[in-house]
């Protein structure tokens, strides 16, 4: 006997920086990040816009064999809240990244799959301030102090990568992921 079950999807209104918050924490979740480094995203984008790229870096026996960034381009963001884009009607119990673009899911599948193949044993990330707010002392400092973070040298390569892919989705174009890594 065959149940049905009519479940009705739950839609809210969210803004445009809490679909911006929600797409970039289910990208970074899938890339290596850690229930502390999601607390620092929804600090630096959904509380205070002050992140422009959060950089995941993957390492084999200490070297550099992949890396991913997402990037949230904040001028777009403001120039796409003037056009009257200001919230989307979506189902809060399903991905917002799936149901902006499944490019996203194929995006966080590449990065698990590319991950495993290289046989990543670290993954390390760094997070970038707006250029408004690293261009101010004082302003950097206290965005550090809000994020808990501090200037950090991110690791460094002699050589492309073999692959390189990048994205962004019309309906969210301020959000943006660029994926580097050698052959598989």
């Amino acid at each position: 006997m065959a149940v049905r079950l009519d479940i009705k999807p739950e839609l809210q209104a969210l803004t445009r920086v809490a679909v911006v918050h929600r797409v970039v924490e289910e990208l970074a979740g899938a890339f290596g990040a850690t229930a502390s480094n999601l607390t620092i995203i929804r600090k630096g984008i959904f509380e205070q816009q002050l992140l422009s790229e959060i950089s995941f870096y993957y390492l084999r026996n200490t070297k550099l064999v992949g890396e991913s960034l997402i990037t949230i381009d904040w001028a777009k963001h403001t120039l796409s809240l003037s056009g009257g884009s200001e919230s989307f009607m979506l189902d809060v119990n399903k991905s917002v990244s799936e149901q902006l673009s499944r490019i996203y899911v194929t995006l966080q599948k590449h990065v698990r799959d590319m991950r495993s193949a290289l046989h990543v044993d670290e993954v390390k990330i760094f997070y970038t301030l707006r250029p408004d707010v690293t261009s101010d002392t004082g302003k950097t400092k206290q965005a550090h102090s809000f994020l808990g973070t501090h200037p950090a040298s991110v690791p460094t390569r002699d050589k492309p990568y073999d692959v390189e892919m990048s994205f962004s989705s019309h309906k969210l174009s301020e959000v943006g992921t660029i994926i580097r890594h050698d052959k598989k």
